[in-house]
Parts: C-alpha cells; structure tokens; sequence
C-alpha cells in the first residue's frame, strides 16, 4: 500500500491540519518537501528567505516581516533566516516546537500544514504566493485576522477548541482562493493562460469541498466556459476528467479519515460525498483493491488526533 504519511513533528495538530512555532534568533535552513500538502509560512520577525528549489521555476523570494508565503509541498523548497549556515539543512521537526509553548513575544515563524492532495496539485500549478499588505491589503488584512484567532484557540482552548481551529483553517484557503479568483491579483500568479487559471479555480474549489454535488455542468459554469471548452482544458492540463478528480478528492479524503481518525465507513462515506456506505466500499475496492475496514486494520496507522 502506498501510503503518504504527515510529517509527525510535535505541533498542534487536527485533522488534516497542523501548527507548530519557531522562535526568533533560532538558526533555520530547513528544506520541505511534503507531498499532499500545503505550506502556509507567516513571519512574525526578522525576514526570512524561500528559496524554490524546482529547477522550473527556480527562485529566491524575501519574505518580510509580516509576509504571509502559501506554497504547495510538491514544490521542493527551502526557508532560510539570515544567522544559518547553508551547508547543513534541517528537516522542520528539529526547530518546530508546539505554538503554545513558544513566548507570544518570542515567535519568528509560524508554520501552517494542511492536508490536502487536490489544493496540493493546484498549490504547485500557482507557484509561491507572497501575501503582503501593499500586494493585497484586503485579503492580507482578513489572513492575519484569522491567523490571530488560530493562535488564541491554540494558547487558550476552549471547548470544542480543535473545531474551530479545523474551521478557521479552512477560511484560511477560502481566502488564499480569492486571490485566484479576484481578476486585480491576475498578474502575480504564474498561469499559462486565462483558462488555466479558470481550471485551477475549480480545483480549489473541489479542493474545499469535495462533498458537493459536483457534476460537468456546475463545474465548467464555475470555471465560467462551455463544458466542451472546460473538459477539454481540465484534461490537457492535468490528464484526467474533472470528474475524475472529484471521485479522486474523495477517496483521498476517505483514505485519511480511515487511517487517522475512529469514524465508522458508515460516518466516513457520509463525510466525503458518498450517497452510501455502499457506493463508498465499491468505490473503494476498485481503486485499492480491499475494502476499507481490511484496508485500516492493515494500515497500523490510525491515530485519534483529537
């Protein structure tokens, strides 16, 4: 079985989702490269440095104090803050500790993860996205926002604290998927064309919410063009219908309930968009071949993570 696994770092963690904190002055030269997920970076101090390390598209942007960085774990990367060496790379669990347990007055760098194989692959057709106050106030303004809500939650939870974190990180990408959408941010993401940002739009969007009723018709409505035009441009950019990815987006999701969480096939198949726990088995059986209660008794990876 080909299974991708988090990385286990001690950092808050929920479903799919996860913070953790470094703090100012700690030397980091860290390289990330974590496919099915998505990075969100916020500097809280000293500038730091992102380093793309994909020779397609090899860069090296400055991230400045207050910068907000989103970039996909399939895109081989580093951060680097000014006191490290360039020799020695670190792998993000030695200088990751639990954002609680970092001083408030303290914090360098905050690190967001967020699993999610669909908002991935969209996250590395969009490349690095810096988030500043001067390229996109309002968006920025509603991230930093919502950044400070994560961290009350995590410093002082309340009940039902992992629920409103898991929620608040969702609004976390709903905002990151207005810069696609909002046509004043077009030019600061490196899209071949206008229809490939159109089919990325959509990926987010199936992305966030597999669940949906999807079908051909409301898909290339959201995309905004004929269903001929859209299936066509969906399948030249990334191989498959995009109902292909929809059925994809929900057996990932029901792969990670599975293995990380105690929900029964029945609650598993409700909360990724099957119509019953009978399609989801069937489903699941053609593409791995097992059911789903063989399939997480082989696993030895379930884990409650509340």
């Amino acid at each position: 079985m080909n299974m991708v696994q988090p990385l286990e770092y001690p950092a808050v963690s929920m479903e799919g989702v996860s913070y953790g904190g470094i703090p100012a002055g700690v030397p980091v030269n860290v390289s990330v490269h974590q496919p099915d997920y998505t990075y969100l970076y916020v500097v809280r101090d000293d500038p730091v440095e992102l380093v793309v390390q994909d020779p397609e598209e090899a860069k090296t942007l400055i991230v400045p104090k207050g910068g907000i960085v989103s970039i996909s774990g399939l895109i081989p990367h580093l951060i680097r803050s000014a006191n490290a060496g360039r020799e020695r790379k670190q792998d993000l669990r030695e200088v990751l500790q639990p954002l609680p347990q970092v001083d408030p007055g303290r914090v360098g760098l905050v690190v967001g993860q967020f699993c999610n194989s669909e908002y991935a692959v969209a996250g590395a057709y969009l490349g690095v996205h810096l988030v500043t106050e001067a390229t996109a106030p309002e968006v920025y303004r509603r991230l930093w926002e919502t950044h400070r809500f994560i961290e009350d939650e995590l410093r002082d939870p309340m009940v039902n604290a992992e629920t409103a974190v898991q929620l608040l990180s969702e609004t976390l990408l709903v905002y990151g998927n207005r810069l696609v959408r909002d046509r004043r941010y077009a030019k600061s993401l490196p899209l071949r064309s206008e229809r490939d940002r159109s089919v990325v739009q959509v990926m987010l969007e199936i992305g966030l919410d597999p669940c949906k009723d999807w079908n051909l018709n409301s898909l290339a409505s959201l995309a905004g063009m004929s269903r001929t035009a859209f299936a066509v441009s969906f399948r030249k950019l990334l191989g498959k219908t995009p109902m292909e990815l929809v059925w994809q987006t929900r057996l990932s999701r029901a792969l990670y309930l599975l293995e990380h969480t105690r929900e029964s096939v029945e609650q598993i198949a409700q909360n990724s968009g099957y119509g019953s726990a009978a399609a989801f088995v069937r489903a699941f059986k053609k593409k791995h071949g097992t059911s789903p209660a063989r399939w997480r008794r082989a696993s030895k990876t379930i884990e409650h993570r509340f």
